[in-house]
């Protein structure tokens, strides 16, 4: 698929009427997603993709980046001198 999802199949899932999806157990297990996680979404519209991160996560990758860029900061103002 050219790099844009190297994930796996698990399943489909269908968008109630009140826009809600469900999904599958065996992934949810798998993630640990329990009843009552703050997922995040994302949406690539020019491929019609979306997918979800649990919060949780989505945070510790932010701060796990943001020390990298201050890492990284730190370097470059130091070749700058």
């Amino acid at each position: 698929m050219n790099g844009l999802f190297r994930g796996e199949v698990h399943g489909s899932a269908t968008v109630g009427a009140r826009g809600q999806v469900v999904i599958p157990a065996e992934v949810r297990e798998s993630l640990g997603i329990r009843p009552g996680d703050r997922l995040i979404v994302f949406v690539r519209p020019d491929r019609n993709m979306l997918g979800l991160m649990r919060a949780k996560d989505f945070n510790t990758m932010l701060t796990h980046a943001s020390r990298l860029i201050s890492k990284f900061k730190r370097k470059a103002s130091r070749k700058d001198r």
